[in-house]
C-alpha cells in the first residue's frame, strides 16, 4: 500500500550554498520532492526556541528533519523536541576538522567539545550519512554505533554553480599566458601538502608553467617562486569555474594526513567534473571514487621531486593527460554525477517510507 510521501525539512546554521548540502538540494531529482531548507540563528536560546518551534509545528506528521553538515548539534537540540526521525547529513566528525586544522594544546577543550557533540549527535540521529566506505568503518567503531545505521554519499560538486557566467579572476590577470596554469585550490592546513608545492615550485624546471595557488587565507609560512600566482580569499562559484577551465592540471592533497585514508577533498570531483589531469596521494577513500590508475596521477608518497616530475610529464605527454582526463570525467559521470547523488541522498533519508 502506498503512502503519500514524507515532508522533508532541510535544517543548518549556514546557507544552502554551504558545504557538501548544496550538492544534494540543488539537484532537479530533490527539488521534485516536498523538501523545505530552514537556516537556523546561531545563538543557543535562538536556536532552541527555533528548534522547538519547527517540532511543535509538525507535531504528529511523519516529517524527516534532515541536519546538514557541519550543523552537526542541532541534532541535539532537535531531540529534545521531536521523537520522530532525525537524519544527519554528518559527511565527516566535527573532530576531524579540528584535527585538520591542527590541535591546539592550549585550547584542548574545543577538541573535546567536538568529541562530544559528535558522540552525542551520531547516536542520537535516526540514521547517519559519511562521505566514504572507509569514513562509515570509522564513525561506527569510534562512536560505537551499528553499521546498518550509518550510509555512504559522496559529497560531490554542486554541477549548477557552473551555470553562472564566469568571471575575471584579478590576481592571475597578467599571467604568462604562453605557459600553462597548474592549480591547488584548497585549505592551507598541514594535510593539504603546501609545504611540498612551495618546495617544488622553487626546482629547477618549475618555471615551465604557471603555479596557481588558491586558499581562503594567507595564514601559511611558505615561500614560493616567482612564477607562482597566490589568491588567498574565499572565491566565487563564478570564478572557481574560470580557473579550473583555464588550468591544465589540477594539484590534490599530496600529504601522507591520516586523515585522507577517510576523506576525499572537495577538488577530487571538482576535477572529475571538469574533466582535469588531477595529482593525488593514494589514499583507500579516493580509491572508492577514481578506482582506475587510468583516472588520477597517483603516488604513496610525494616529495618535490616527484610532484614536478608528474607534472612536467603530464604537461609534455599530452596522450597520457588526455586519458586521465576522460578516464576521470568518466568515473565522475558514474559515480559522483549531482543527480546520481541527489537521487540516493532522497533514498537514504526516505528508508522505510513507500512511495
Amino acid at each position: 500500500m502506498e503512502t503519500e510521501r514524507p515532508k522533508i525539512v532541510c535544517l543548518s546554521f549556514y546557507d544552502q550554498t554551504y558545504s557538501r548540502g548544496s550538492v544534494y538540494l540543488n539537484s532537479s531529482y530533490v527539488k521534485s520532492y516536498d523538501l523545505f531548507f530552514k537556516k537556523i540563528d546561531t545563538g543557543f536560546t535562538a536556536s532552541l526556541r527555533m528548534t522547538h518551534l519547527m517540532a511543535k509545528n509538525e507535531k504528529n506528521t511523519e516529517t524527516i528533519f534532515v541536519v546538514l553538515s557541519p550543523s552537526h548539534v542541532l541534532v541535539l537540540l532537535l531531540r529534545l523536541f521531536w521523537r520522530g526521525k532525525i537524519v544527519l547529513d554528518a559527511g565527516w566528525p566535527l573532530t576531524d576538522a579540528a584535527i585538520s586544522r591542527g590541535f591546539n594544546l592550549t585550547k584542548p577543550w574545543k577538541m573535546m567539545k567536538s568529541v562530544a557533540i559528535d558522540f552525542m549527535s551520531i547516536r542520537l540521529a535516526t540514521r547517519v550519512i559519511v562521505e566514504s566506505a572507509a569514513q562509515a568503518k570509522r564513525v561506527a567503531r569510534l562512536f560505537k554505533v551499528r553499521k546498518s545505521k550509518i550510509f555512504v554519499l559522496f559529497t560531490g560538486f554542486d554541477e549548477s554553480s557552473t551555470a553562472l557566467n564566469e568571471v575575471d579572476v584579478p590576481e592571475i590577470a597578467n599571467l604568462d599566458t604562453t605557459k600553462p596554469i597548474v592549480a591547488f585550490r584548497g585549505s592551507s592546513n598541514p594535510e593539504s601538502g603546501l609545504d611540498i608545492i612551495a618546495e617544488m615550485s622553487k626546482l629547477p624546471g618549475s618555471d615551465a608553467f604557471n603555479l596557481l595557488i588558491c586558499t581562503n587565507t594567507g595564514n601559511f609560512n611558505y615561500n614560493f617562486s616567482p612564477n607562482t600566482y597566490l589568491i588567498t580569499r574565499r572565491l566565487s562559484a563564478q570564478e572557481i569555474t574560470h580557473i579550473y577551465r583555464a588550468s591544465l592540471i589540477l594539484i590534490g592533497q599530496i600529504s601522507t594526513n591520516k586523515r585522507l585514508n577517510f576523506t576525499i577533498p572537495h577538488k577530487a570531483f571538482e576535477a572529475g567534473y571538469f574533466e582535469k589531469a588531477y595529482i593525488s596521494s593514494d589514499r583507500p577513500a579516493i580509491r572508492e571514487l577514481y578506482l582506475s590508475d587510468d583516472a588520477v596521477s597517483f603516488s604513496q608518497k610525494f616529495d618535490a621531486n616527484l610532484l614536478l616530475n608528474s607534472i612536467l610529464e603530464l604537461i609534455s605527454n599530452s596522450e597520457k593527460r588526455f586519458l586521465l582526463e576522460r578516464s576521470i570525467s568518466r568515473a565522475y559521470r558514474e559515480r559522483a554525477k549531482q543527480e546520481l547523488l541527489g537521487e540516493r541522498f532522497i533514498r537514504i533519508i526516505l528508508t522505510n517510507h513507500s512511495k
